[in-house]
């Protein structure tokens, strides 16, 4: 139907959003990402779109190392409870094979995995979502996160034997110095590489997990959300939503997402049994649902859903629920 588009949660890159005036003066809300995206942590972003963003960035900050120098906002307590129950293993081996797996909760598109090499395992981050400097960004930025997590068991001190990174830079001195081993730059995926006993063996520093985490069945609902790259229903129903970040959902602006034109992405909808304007009301009431559950300001939901009327909004809703919004917040008293 379309080429495969991955996603990535705006929690991954929400601090260095919210620092970029601060370490460059650059007002981030000049870039490609409203701020309205950032509002939930758990929003679901292209990864096309936080491709650009990363180049924006690089171009307006004149940083072509802009992420390794906010590397200290780049860590696994921005993550939330799926931080928390990354690092809530008391052995190493258990929560690299927890960050292996779930990370595909916040990125799809995108592989972790491990491969022993006699003595050696090299962990590896492999992505096509990401091309040219926005890959060596995106790089940085996970290999931030795994150094994060080696060393809140192993101690600061702990350096790799050696990281792969793509492209390059002209700090090179100050990665090496910074992970402390070689980097090899021009890599065609991103690479650490430890020993294996580094794994295996249970001397790890003073690190006391937090066991008692948990997680609401609300916060679980935003995690499984997550669409694979292939599956275009779930994949349009994404866009759709990350598309009222810029107003009212339209299909030039999602039919440019996918890649199409507006006639090709139309005729695509109707071979599926479809049209926009159906999935379009669809997707809407679902999140005018969700927000009715914690909010009952009606006028300012369908302000937010981009509807200019609140009885247009008032209408579509219960076209498709069967109700009003009115009655449907009394159906939850």
């Amino acid at each position: 139907m379309f080429e495969p588009i991955s996603f990535i949660r705006s929690v991954t890159i929400e601090e260095i959003y919210n620092n970029l005036y601060k370490y460059y003066r650059v007002n981030p809300d000049e870039l490609d990402l409203p701020a309205s995206i950032f509002r939930n942590p758990m929003t679901l972003i292209p990864c096309h779109e936080v491709a650009n963003w990363y180049q924006n960035i690089e171009v307006v900050s004149g940083d072509a190392d802009f992420m390794f120098n906010l590397s200290k906002y780049v860590h696994f307590d921005r993550l939330g409870s799926l931080g928390q129950w990354f690092l809530s293993a008391k052995d190493l081996a258990l929560t690299f094979r927890r960050f292996n797996y779930g990370m595909s909760c916040v990125q799809s598109g995108a592989y972790f995995y491990g491969v022993q090499n006699g003595k050696i395992l090299k962990w590896t981050y492999n992505t096509d979502s990401f091309s040219g400097r926005a890959r060596f960004h995106d790089s940085v930025r996970v290999l931030l996160l795994m150094i994060g997590l080696l060393r809140k068991y192993l101690g600061d001190d702990f350096c790799p034997l050696k990281v792969c990174l793509p492209y390059r830079s002209e700090q090179r001195k100050r990665y090496e110095a910074f992970f402390g081993c070689e980097v090899e730059w021009n890599s065609p995926r991103t690479e650490l590489w430890l020993n294996i006993t580094t794994v295996t063996n249970q001397h790890y520093v003073e690190y006391q997990p937090d066991n008692q985490a948990g997680m609401n069945f609300g916060y679980l609902d935003n995690y499984i959300n997550m669409p694979q790259p292939n599956d275009h229903i779930k994949v349009i129903y994404e866009l759709i939503n990350y598309s009222c970040h810029f107003g009212t959902p339209s299909l030039n602006k999602v039919s440019a997402m996918i890649g199409l034109s507006p006639q090709q992405f139309q005729r695509r909808l109707t071979s599926l049994g479809f049209n926009f304007t159906n999935i379009t009301g669809y997707v809407l009431c679902n999140i005018a649902a969700q927000l009715l559950q914690h909010e009952t300001d009606i006028e300012q939901i369908a302000k937010q859903l981009g509807y200019q009327h609140k009885s247009s909004f008032v209408r579509t809703f219960k076209k498709y629920r069967g109700l009003t919004p009115s009655e449907y917040i009394k159906s939850l008293q």
